[in-house]
């Protein structure tokens, strides 16, 4: 009997070891599926035109195709233009993506392309047209989207500097999409 139960515990361990290793497979594939579904969740919202997407980004240092969008946040001043602000950039956001035909579907192979600094890039490809839009959630405290820029072999560049001063340089191909006053007013106007 001595014989059997000596048997049984190199199984035992082997069967804990194996079930340890799935869990934390299983932990790490979920962090990374998180980022992932969250960029996912943000466009979809975005290119739905859904106003509750603004709080999952980071106004105060948002640049999304090749404009400043922080910048122009930050000019507005009280809190009833910053949230017209908002709709504002939201709306315009759907209606430039929309009219422009373009397909929240068409987004593929959706995935982490980068982890820099306190910085995490989610790659999306956007199918038939050879392109990769990039988007970058700040990892320090609760996750936020601070970029959404196009990557490709373009001569346009991006220089960003993260909170800690360390510089990332992407090439990107930007097309430029921005709130115009009567948009942002309108927003206002519908309170």
């Amino acid at each position: 009997m001595i014989n059997k139960d000596k048997k049984d515990t190199p199984i035992l361990e082997y069967t804990i070891l194996a079930g340890i290793i799935i869990v934390f497979l299983l932990f790490i594939f979920q962090l990374k599926t998180g980022d992932v579904n969250l960029c996912r969740a943000i466009f979809s919202d975005l290119v739905n035109g859904r106003y509750g997407v603004q709080k999952y980004i980071d106004w105060e240092n948002l640049n999304a195709l090749q404009v400043d969008v922080s910048r122009e946040y930050q000019q507005s001043t009280g809190e009833k233009q910053r949230v017209g602000y908002k709709k504002a950039f939201i709306q315009s956001f759907s209606r430039g993506f929309q009219g422009a035909g373009g397909k929240f579907r068409a987004f593929v192979n959706w995935r982490i392309y980068n982890k820099v600094d306190n910085q995490t890039i989610v790659a999306a490809d956007y199918q038939g047209h050879n392109k990769t839009l990039l988007f970058t959630l700040s990892d320090s405290g609760k996750k936020r989207l601070t970029s959404l820029q196009w990557k490709g072999s373009y001569p346009d560049v991006i220089a960003r500097r993260t909170k800690s001063g360390e510089a990332i340089t992407l090439k990107a191909k930007l097309l430029p999409v921005s709130v115009s006053p009567r948009s942002r007013n309108d927003a206002l106007n519908n309170e």
